[in-house]
């Protein structure tokens, strides 16, 4: 299960930044609620959201990584860290963040290519109305999954 934007592993590598990964190597998918992907870090780093996909047009709900000692230091419930939606062309166009930005609470970054080629999120934005039943609907989702795991 699982993989860079938790697809299938296959032997397809991507470029970000100057490193290479290869699909399958970062993350697993936990479940999938109406065409939303829950995923979560196979590693113990801090959470990252994926930023590319074998899978045009995905959206991904990434989990808090549990795995991760500072977030176990927190001693709190795991939760959606982000939505990632990915474009016709396979990488990252928007994520959704619910951590606070300033005075924003939770928002949104579109990403673009900048002039000198790098790839990365544009300033934060409140989030729409419609991003915000997004969020809202993910965030039960992973309520009910998480209480039907446990029982």
């Amino acid at each position: 299960m699982g993989g860079r934007g938790a697809s299938s592993a296959s032997d397809k590598e991507y470029s970000h930044d100057g490193k290479t990964f290869k699909y399958g190597d970062e993350y697993e998918t936990k479940f999938v609620s109406d065409g939303m992907k829950f995923i979560q870090q196979k590693d113990s780093k801090p959470t990252k959201a994926p930023i590319e996909s074998q899978t045009p047009g995905r959206i991904y709900a990434t989990l808090d990584n549990d795995r991760n000692p500072a977030w176990q230091a927190k001693n709190r419930p795991q939760s959606i860290h982000d939505l990632t939606f990915v474009g016709s062309d396979g990488r990252v166009s928007k994520q959704i963040h619910t951590t606070n930005h300033g005075s924003l609470g939770a928002h949104a970054h579109e990403w673009k290519t900048y002039p000198d080629g790098t790839y990365r999120p544009v300033a934060p934005r409140a989030l729409t109305a419609d991003e915000t039943r997004m969020l809202t609907k993910a965030k039960a989702d992973f309520i009910n999954w998480r209480k039907g795991r446990k029982s």
